[in-house]
Order: structure tokens, then sequence, then C-alpha cells
């Protein structure tokens, strides 16, 4: 079932509607809140809406749980706007 939001906020973030992303991959983690895939994702769409903070926080997690393709990438530009504040 959690696939099934996942795949949504997916479309929602191809279509760059940032805010239907974030509740497709909130609703995905409430059935597979361990998943690093949907915690990465999620990180992404709060970056994109300008939640770095909240982006931190789901990336470090999603790290913490062993993903880390494109991590380095991510994590350097929410500092880079954490830091611009």
């Amino acid at each position: 079932m959690g696939q099934i939001f996942f795949s949504l906020g997916g479309y929602k973030s191809s279509l760059e509607d940032w805010t239907g992303a974030l509740e497709e991959f909130n609703k995905a983690l409430e059935i597979a809140p361990g998943n690093a895939r949907y915690l990465y994702n999620l990180a992404v769409a709060k970056y994109k809406t300008g939640d770095y903070s909240g982006a931190m926080a789901a990336l470090e997690k999603a790290v913490s749980l062993g993903y880390m393709n494109q991590s380095d990438f991510l994590e350097s530009e929410i500092k880079a706007h954490l830091k611009a504040k």
C-alpha cells in the first residue's frame, strides 16, 4: 500500500506539484515509517517547498537508515539554504 502513495508522490513530483507530493510521501511513510527511499523523497519535496529544516531532518533519517543515493548533493543544497537564512 505504501508503494501506491510513493508512486503518486513521484507522479506529483514530476508535475512539480511539491505540496501534493509531500502529502503522498507522508501517507507512504505512515504505512512504512522506516523506508529510507520514501524519507529521501520526502526530503526532496520539503526542500522544494522551502522547508529546509524539515528536509534536513528527513534526509538525516533516510541516511541513518542506509540511503546514500544523491544524499550528499541534497545535503549540501539544504545547508546552503539554511546558512542563507
